[in-house]
């Protein structure tokens, strides 16, 4: 062999064998390129060169710079390390996930919404305030009874109805007793009305009767009202303890009408407009009802419900409802159409946005202090909040008991009603353990 022309010339007495071993001892020695060839879009013709063979052999579509072997069975494949180089698009982009899916918060080419990274949260959860709540027992010593006194010596026997007026005294209908008591900034309880056994009775102070007061709400004069569930009617103490019968005839019956001609069913829950006229939610009945200032009772929705429980206006002339046996929070709109504003109407504890929560025979509904609402959801034994979109649980773990702490941690048994004062403390009445719990925020 010698040299001519800057290229091989073979002596021609080098025989065949001797040129094959020798072409394949140079291919060997070739470094080999481990770039991946691109796919081929399907449908398009590569355009890729063929690369003529160094020993004249066919060459095959390769891409550039690979190296194109003999196709002879004898031929060694060099083992090659995986391929560290860049894609042939160069460096991946940031929104470029590991498996080549673009990540996007908006929705995958398919219409489907892409999976949000992990650790993320929901739009719902991440405009909710983490406010946590320190309980406490405020009134009444957990066991049941009736007395007067300091926060520590009261009793009460299953407390249902909670109400603040102007000065931040709370007003307690003391269900069992068949009671209405009061209840000082300091946790002193004094009966305003009844004598402490049912009966029906009108007279001054406790020489009234009451049967199983529930719900009842304070005017800004001190007039309060009450929902007398067992005598089917609204009874009202004026500010000088006087009770009086102010709508209903004390027989069960859905008649609307003035004073004494109405009639409801077992009303349990009682609010006050902005205009001086009161809701009623007329239990028995499924009906929300108004009385005006002269005592004239009319049906504002008598289809739609399911035993609403606890009424309350929005101050936008909506009114919420809460639904206990369907497990629901309702929403009456000004046209006085019925829709659901809160929960599954499947019994269960799930906190999410409004149409994905789920409660357990909730029974009180208060305003909060910055356009939220505060649930009392009694089967859950939990208080929950509605802020925005999402529902969330602000104390109780859901076991029946009593603990005072914070949050999730603490217990109650059966809530039933709330109120919020102008610092945001929430008011709970605690019906199963003979109390009256406070939840004031950590803020």
């Amino acid at each position: 062999m010698r040299k001519g022309s800057g290229a091989l010339v073979m002596n021609k007495n080098v025989s065949r064998t001797g040129l094959l071993a020798l072409l394949i001892t140079i291919v060997a020695c070739q470094p080999a390129n481990t770039t991946k060839a691109p796919t081929k879009p399907t449908g398009v013709k590569s355009a890729q060169p063929k690369s003529p063979s160094p020993s004249g052999f066919a060459g095959t579509d390769v891409s550039p710079g690979a190296s194109a072997l003999p196709s002879t069975a004898a031929s060694p494949t060099p083992s090659t390390p995986a391929s560290t180089s860049p894609s042939p698009l160069g460096s991946k982009s940031p929104s470029t996930s590991p498996s080549g899916v673009v990540a996007s918060a908006s929705s995958s080419p398919s219409g489907q919404a892409t999976a949000q990274p992990s650790g993320s949260a929901s739009p719902a959860a991440s405009s909710v305030p983490t406010v946590t709540y320190t309980v406490s027992t405020f009134a009444g010593t957990g066991i049941e009874g009736n007395a007067e006194g300091g926060p520590s010596t009261a009793q009460f026997r299953r407390p249902t109805g909670l109400a603040m007026d102007q000065a931040n005294t709370l007003y307690l209908a003391d269900t069992g007793n068949h009671r209405i008591c009061t209840v000082s900034t300091a946790g002193v309880v004094t009966t305003l009305a009844g004598k402490g056994t049912a009966g029906f009775t009108n007279a001054t102070g406790t020489a009234a009767a009451f049967s199983s007061p529930a719900g009842l709400v304070v005017d800004n004069v001190g007039n309060v009202f009450v929902a007398d569930t067992d005598n089917h009617c609204i009874r009202r103490i004026s500010s000088q303890g006087v009770v009086t019968a102010f709508a209903g005839s004390g027989s069960l019956g859905s008649t609307d009408g003035t004073g004494a001609a109405a009639s409801f069913n077992a009303p349990r829950g009682i609010a006050l407009e902005a205009s001086g006229t009161l809701l009623v939610a007329d239990t028995g009945n499924n009906r929300i009802r108004r009385i005006n200032n002269s005592g004239v009772v009319s049906t504002v929705v008598s289809t739609g419900l399911n035993q609403p429980v606890s009424v309350i206006p929005d101050g936008s002339g909506n009114i919420m409802v809460v639904g206990q046996s369907v497990h629901l929070i309702y929403k009456i709109a000004t046209n006085n159409s019925v829709s659901s504003f809160a929960g599954t109407g499947t019994s269960g504890f799930i906190d999410g946005t409004l149409t994905s929560a789920q409660f357990n025979s909730p029974n009180g509904i208060a305003p909060g202090k910055n356009g939220d609402w505060i649930v009392a959801d009694s089967g859950n034994h939990r208080i929950r909040k509605i802020i925005g979109n999402a529902v969330t649980t602000i104390a109780g773990n859901g076991e029946q008991g009593r603990t005072d702490t914070t949050g999730a941690a603490a217990k109650f048994n059966f809530p039933r009603s709330a109120v919020v004062d102008v610092n945001g403390n929430v008011y709970v009445t605690d019906e199963n353990n003979h109390c009256i719990r406070k939840l004031t925020p950590n803020q």
